[in-house]
């Protein structure tokens, strides 16, 4: 039986799931006793130095119930039980359900910073959709729901895309922030610790001085700074102060300083090009959006509980193929205890979720195209 999503919650009603806990156990002593057998293989293996064939085949029994173990405890990992008995104002695989959901609407300003509002909105959801293979949205939003009585209000973590899907609405937070622009220049702040020869910075000077620099990251909501600095030297020379095509970063750097003394602060302004060249600086802001959000929390109100006449879980259905062999089958759990009913998830019981009586659906039985029509569903 295909399993058509890792995480899409499966459907059992009460004394289909009591079996499948039985059948996991029985699988449990089973493997216990094929360790047993395999331990004892094992034992007489080394005793005769003799290939053991019975050590092989315990060992692939092992295996094989190992492997049946887990996929049934998959099953029961994902397993949401369906009482026997609905209330009728109450959500259950026989009905639609309205309801209100109540979530937070975020954004990030221009000026940054982190508006939430609240919205509600109203939608309804048939449960039967959440049987099909491709609705496994679908079933993570009706799993909190099943049981549940008009008026009724569940708070819930719902996945940003099933709210997307499902919901139609987007969790993630909108950027309204302007990320910072481009910069061709950026202001530096320096301080001239020696002139050689001592004196006003001019032709011939030997200058050390140092340029720190405020680099502004932007990630998500937050800004930080990240303060850069640079020791460095120059040699003013004459060739330095004459104008070129393109112009020389030192001559730009030496434009700077000329006329600055030793122990002097000051701060100018220095290109991005000037920067990179000479003290290996990228002037240039960054920026992250946001982190996607994984899930969020909503509030779902039941406000109705609409009956469907629809085959679905715990239905009787009598259909024709191809207007000829009528029959009658009952819809059960994902896996059925008894062979009084069929998974609602056999390629049969697909073709049948949702239809009333009077509906024709085409589809595929045994790889060939069929006609299926209801002649009757009893709820």
């Amino acid at each position: 039986m295909l399993i058509d999503s890792a995480t899409q919650p499966l459907f059992f009603l009460q004394e289909d799931l009591e079996h499948l806990h039985r059948k996991q156990a029985s699988l449990s002593a089973d493997i216990e006793a094929a360790g047993q057998e395999m331990g004892e293989a094992n034992r007489q293996s080394s005793e005769t130095w003799h290939d053991n064939a019975p050590l092989d085949v315990a060992q692939r029994k092992f295996e094989r119930l190992g492997e049946q173990h887990q996929q049934l405890a998959q099953i029961l990992r994902r397993a949401v039980i369906l009482p026997e008995n609905f209330a009728p104002d109450s959500v259950g695989p026989t009905s639609s359900v309205v309801f209100e959901v109540a979530y937070r609407r975020r954004r990030f300003t221009l000026e940054q910073k982190l508006k939430t509002t609240t919205s509600a909105e109203r939608r309804t959801l048939h449960f039967v959709d959440s049987l099909l293979p491709e609705s496994q949205h679908e079933g993570h939003l009706v799993q909190h729901l099943v049981g549940r009585r008009v008026g009724d209000s569940i708070p819930v973590k719902i996945a940003a895309d099933t709210a997307k899907t499902v919901l139609g609405i987007d969790v993630q937070t909108k950027d309204e922030s302007k990320p910072t622009e481009a910069a061709s220049d950026g202001r530096f702040e320096f301080l001239i610790n020696q002139v050689t020869p001592p004196g006003p910075v001019g032709i011939g000077s030997l200058v050390a001085y140092t340029a720190t620099f405020e680099r502004v990251h932007q990630t998500g909501f937050k800004q930080r700074v990240e303060v850069i600095r640079k020791r460095h030297s120059l040699s003013i020379q004459p060739e330095l102060l004459v104008a070129t095509v393109p112009p020389d970063p030192n001559a730009e750097l030496a434009k700077v300083l000329v006329g600055r003394e030793a122990n002097e602060p000051f701060s100018a302004t220095v290109s991005a090009r000037a920067a990179m060249s000479a003290y290996a600086i990228n002037i240039q802001p960054t920026y992250q959006p946001p982190p996607r959000r994984q899930s969020d929390e909503m509030n779902l109100r039941v406000l109705d509980v609409i009956p469907s006449a629809g085959a679905t879980i715990g239905s009787q259905v009598t259909y024709s193929v191809n207007g000829v062999e009528a029959a009658t089958i009952r819809v059960g759990s994902f896996r059925v205890a008894s062979e009084g009913r069929i998974s609602y998830a056999t390629p049969l019981a697909r073709l049948l979720l949702g239809l009333q009586e009077g509906d024709v659906q085409n589809g595929l039985l045994g790889g060939k195209e069929v006609e299926v029509e209801v002649l009757c569903v009893e709820n």
